[in-house]
């Protein structure tokens, strides 16, 4: 057999290179936290001492793990101290006996919560548990439902609205000065105070069933802000920062002007490579449409679906290898949450918990991870604007403005429902807003005449003394 050293944080084994291919991300991780709990040098065998391993699972326990995580942990810790070092681990099976109850435990709580009521807090009052239960009924985005809960619940403090009782004094009166309030005493974005509204306005027409009308509150100013927009130089110097699957990423947002979130979630079954475009599916609005797969992408795509096969594969063999379906595809399909080509290209580097439905299984990287990755790209580039990952998108749309695209086609692409959100675009366009040409840009073009030639000909001393030599003689002639 065929070996090699492999690194594993300063831990140095050696395994054969078909052990290593198929080896887990989150093995790595769990040996390089147990190896920074015993602090061993570069080298060094770990030792899997009785105290050491249950101190190691106490202090994940304190930093929130749960019993599955340190589960995992522990069955790392014993496969590698078996296989890499030829230890003894009989006497960590009364541990992992002891976790496996816990685990058990675990997952007894989630089974009696149902399809809607899932991880809804009985604590809350009954008007936020209705409105979750509604939204995602509707199948609202979870995000939708953080932000609607969250303005809700200020509501519900504002005006002490704890008891089913206490809502029937509600009226339009609390709703206008709670709108008031935000504008004026918070000085919220305009953009806020119009999620609060939506929240209240779905909250009493879909749950309280009252009419939402009429309302008459001071609203915060809407300024026009005008995108951020990198050049096509700016662009090529950003991707020079960018490596592995995050240059993936974006490329994909500026080549094929996704969202972010478009982006990230997109499936294994999306991609039609021999079409070479992308199917954007439950985007912004509900609504999906076909977008341009770049050729510079492509490969480099087809790798990372492959790699993502080889982790699914893994993923599956230890019972985590279901992804989330949207609506009530997992009823429809009950074994399509299994397959491969529902698998999302850009996986999360671990497994973890839905927050509603409370199964752990591997997401897709999270908009957070990359917008912390792209930001540290920015300031590497030494590029003087405040960019983000979705000004890659404006730069997408502006640069194909500039390459003669029509604006409707554009705006097919981008997925807008009206040309109007798209024509904003058209404020950076190479000859200025709407095509005007600076005056000075003209008179900087064009050339001089005679009269003019020989005036600027002449030396700035030389044209003070005859401009004063003509006002003395104007002066003697009482023309002046």
């Amino acid at each position: 057999m065929e070996w090699e050293w492999h690194y594993v944080g300063v831990i140095t084994v050696q395994r054969s290179r078909r052990e290593r291919a198929g080896k887990n991300d989150w093995e790595r991780i769990w040996l390089e936290e147990y190896r920074h709990h015993l602090r061993l040098p570069s080298g060094v065998a770990i030792s899997v001492e009785t105290d050491q391993v249950i101190g190691f699972l106490i202090g994940l326990r304190g930093r929130g793990k749960k019993a599955w995580q340190r589960m995992q942990a522990l069955q790392v810790i014993k496969k590698c101290a078996a296989e890499f070092f030829a230890l003894k681990t009989d006497h960590l099976d009364c541990i992992e006996a002891k976790l496996q109850v816990l685990v058990d435990r675990e997952s007894e709580s989630l089974e009696p919560l149902t399809e809607v009521r899932k991880e809804i807090l009985r604590d809350e009052p009954v008007v936020l548990q209705n409105l979750r239960r509604h939204l995602r009924m509707k199948h609202h985005a979870y995000a939708t439902e953080k932000s609607y809960v969250r303005y809700v619940q200020q509501f519900v403090r504002r005006f002490q609205l704890e008891s089913d009782e206490s809502w029937e004094r509600v009226s339009r009166r609390e709703v206008e000065l709670f709108l008031t309030e935000m504008a004026v005493d918070r000085e919220v974005a305009a953009s806020t105070q119009n999620v609060a509204f939506s929240a209240l306005q779905y909250l009493f027409e879909n749950v309280l069933e009252r009419p939402f009308d009429g309302i008459d509150a001071l609203r915060a100013n809407g300024a026009k802000h005008l995108p951020v927009v990198l050049s096509k130089g700016e662009v090529r110097i950003l991707l020079q920062e960018f490596d592995g699957v995050e240059l993936s990423i974006a490329r994909l947002l500026y080549g094929a002007g996704l969202r972010m979130n478009e982006c990230l979630r997109l499936r294994v079954k999306d991609v039609d490579f021999a079409m070479n475009h992308l199917i954007v599916r439950d985007a912004k609005g509900k609504e999906s449409r076909s977008a341009v797969l770049p050729k510079l992408v492509k490969q480099d795509l087809m790798n990372q679906v492959e790699a993502r096969r080889r982790l699914h594969e893994r993923d599956a063999s230890s019972g985590m290898g279901s992804v989330y379906l949207p609506f009530a595809l997992s009823k429809k399909y009950p074994n399509a949450e299994n397959e491969f080509c529902w698998q999302y290209i850009f996986p999360a580097r671990r497994i973890s918990r839905d927050p509603r439905s409370g199964v752990f299984r591997r997401h897709h990287l999270s908009d957070k991870s990359f917008g912390e990755y792209f930001s540290n790209a920015v300031v590497r580039s030494k590029i003087d604007k405040p960019a983000h990952a979705h000004t890659l998108r404006h730069s997408f749309a502006t640069h194909l403005l500039q390459d003669g695209v029509d604006i409707r086609t554009i705006q097919e692409l981008l997925g807008h429902k009206d040309v109007e959100t798209t024509k904003i675009y058209t404020h950076v366009l190479q000859n200025g807003p709407s095509g005007v040409t600076s005056p000075l840009d003209r008179l900087e073009g064009q050339s001089l005449t005679n009269g003019d030639r020989m005036v600027s000909s002449l030396p700035r001393d030389l044209i003070d003394v005859l401009l004063v030599e003509v006002r003395e003689k104007l002066e003697r002639s009482g023309v002046v």
